[in-house]
């Protein structure tokens, strides 16, 4: 009898065990239905609780699918996002919109994770910052085939403003959105690390600096990209990137965009700024005194590279760069690049080096029909320049240097210039105090009323140096007016020089 007792204790235990395993299957299948079921969540603008219910309702780490149609009213502004979650409209593109009315901010995200897909969004209006998406907290931000239209802030970022380490904005557009915040980014405020924006367009915003971006991070890179008609009403009328790290910009183009200083970029105190085969035209630094068409640039290392400028214009200082106040050891550098009809009143047709500023080196690149007061393509005033195996054609300056005003320090080598014009030499115009040096250059075809090819007043050095059809009038000395100066190594090719 007890060990038919037994026996049966046994089989109750075994059978026990197996039942708790059993019931254990179960639960975590039930569970795991259960949570897959609550995960992703579909609704249509016409769902009571709107997307701010609906985020409720998904899943930490999943999709909210929204279904074509326009979302309006409380329920789907001034949402708060506390978890991971991916925002993704269904069908085709445009079809699903956010409308704020102009009332209020539309997504406001704390921590986590956060993509938004196909959605877009329109009419946000805060006091604060980023009237469609305000990320400040340090989430991490995807944004995919979105467009942003008509969003106002008071602060910060017109559409976007963000803290978060990781920001990446995708096939996406915006247009006609503004901040009026000091630096503020008229379409993106970005102050986080690891920005990148790819095939993205960018058409008429506005701010006070970053016409359509302001970065202050560290890595912001730009590729496949279009800025057209973005206006800063003083600082870089596209993007003004301040004390940032590794900005790169690949294959993009910027068009009409205006600002008092840098029609385009302005940049301040920022390192390891690289410029890839893009194309910058007809934007314009408007203000009096202001420089730079394109680029201006205070304290930066900038490295320009296969890129095009073509009808940029400044009020007085660089038609497309304005270079300044470089530090010992920064450099600024342009490389197989093309400046074609730039203008300036001023200083520097193309490319003003303004005073103190160090290290600008010019390869490979061309300067064609640019024009200045002073310098029609370049005007240096930097401590260390040095061109080589450049082009200069039909550069022309009112005064001074129809290519080339020197003064300060320049080397010239490999070089080629045809049919400049100044008042006073017709290719480079060196002052009283400067450094040029010339090596292996050819001029032709240049002309002024003094000094065809070069006016100098200051320090010069010649070596293999071919000029032709040169021409010029009341010249001493051939193409040269030289006052109290001493020519050294002067070792010239004369061939049909006109007097």
């Amino acid at each position: 009898m007890k060990s038919k007792i037994i026996r049966e204790n046994r089989f109750l235990k075994e059978n026990y065990k197996h039942i708790i395993i059993l019931t254990l299957l179960m639960v975590t299948l039930l569970f795991g239905l259960s949570t897959t079921s609550a995960a992703n969540n579909t609704i249509s603008d016409s769902d009571v609780g709107g997307i701010a219910q609906g985020i409720i309702n998904t899943g930490n780490g999943d999709t909210l699918f929204l279904q074509p149609g326009k979302y309006i009213g409380n329920n789907n502004t001034n949402i708060v996002i506390n978890k991971s979650l991916t925002i993704q409209g269904n069908g085709s593109s445009n079809s699903v919109i956010i409308d704020a009315q102009k009332n209020n901010g539309i997504f406001f995200i704390n921590n986590n994770t956060i993509k938004f897909i196909n959605i877009t969004f329109i009419n946000g209006n805060t006091t604060n910052d980023g009237a469609a998406i305000r990320n400040n907290n340090f989430a991490n931000i995807t944004v995919i085939n979105c467009e942003f239209i008509n969003n106002a802030a008071k602060g910060y970022g017109g559409a976007i403003c963000n803290e978060g380490p990781n920001f990446k904005v995708i096939n996406c557009t915006f247009t006609n959105s503004t901040s009026a915040g000091s630096h503020s980014g008229g379409a993106i405020r970005n102050q986080g690390n690891n920005f990148t924006v790819i095939n993205s367009t960018f058409i008429n915003n506005e701010a006070d600096g970053g016409g359509a971006i302001f970065d202050m991070s560290y890595n912001f890179t730009l590729i496949n990209s279009n800025f057209i008609n973005n206006l800063a009403r003083n600082y870089g009328g596209a993007i003004m990137h301040f004390g940032s790290y590794n900005f790169i910009i690949i294959n993009s183009t910027f068009t009409k965009n205006t600002a008092t200083w840098g029609g385009v970029i302005f940049g301040q105190g920022s390192d390891g700024v690289t410029i890839i085969n893009s194309n910058f035209t007809k934007n314009n630094a408007t203000a009096i005194g202001s420089g730079g068409g394109v680029i201006y640039s205070d304290d930066n290392n900038y490295m320009i590279i296969d890129s095009t400028f073509i009808n940029n214009t400044a009020r007085n200082y660089g038609g497309a760069i304005h270079n300044i106040r470089n530090l010992g050891g920064v450099n600024f550098t342009v490389i197989n690049s093309t400046f074609i009809n730039n203008t300036v009143s001023t200083s520097g047709g193309a490319i003003y080096h303004g005073n103190g500023a160090y290290n600008l080196k010019i390869i490979n690149s061309t300067f064609i029909n640019n024009a200045a007061g002073y310098g029609g393509a370049i005007y240096n005033q930097g401590n260390s320049s040095i061109i080589t195996n450049s082009n200069f054609t039909n550069n022309m300056a009112e005064l001074r240097g129809g290519a080339i005003n020197n003064n300060r320090n320049l080397i010239l080598t490999d070089s080629n210039f045809k049919n400049n014009n100044a008042e006073n030499g017709g290719v480079i115009y060196n002052n009283a105090n400067s450094n040029l040096t010339l090596s292996s250059n050819i001029m032709i075809n240049n002309s002024a009323t003094l000094g065809s090819m070069i006016y100098n007043s200051g320090n010069i050095g010649v070596l293999n140096l071919t000029y032709i059809n040169n021409s010029t009038t009341n010249l001493t000395n051939g193409t040269y007016v030289i006052l109290n100066v001493t020519l050294t190594e002067i070792w010239v090719i004369l061939s049909q020089d006109k007097t």
